[in-house]
């Protein structure tokens, strides 16, 4: 598997546990290191797996659902 598709799958499994607004999902697709980083938008910068997961807690709390539709992306 090329790294490009490796990135394509990691963003495509981002983009499910997004949608499916489960915590357990998106704890799956982020690294559990305390250097990772997460801007959402309208945020401060969050780092740390604690503050990052917490703050999906938080928006998946307060969503009752969220739909996305992807587009080719292209990773040049």
């Amino acid at each position: 598997m090329s790294d490009s598709d490796e990135v394509m799958q990691a963003h495509a499994a981002f983009y499910e546990a997004f949608q499916s607004l489960d915590t357990e999902k998106m704890e799956g697709v982020w690294l559990q290191d305390q250097h990772i980083a997460c801007i959402h938008p309208g945020w401060r910068k969050l780092v740390g797996w604690g503050p990052i997961m917490a703050s999906w807690e938080r928006i998946f709390d307060n969503v009752f659902e969220m739909s996305f539709e992807l587009g080719e992306a292209d990773l040049m």
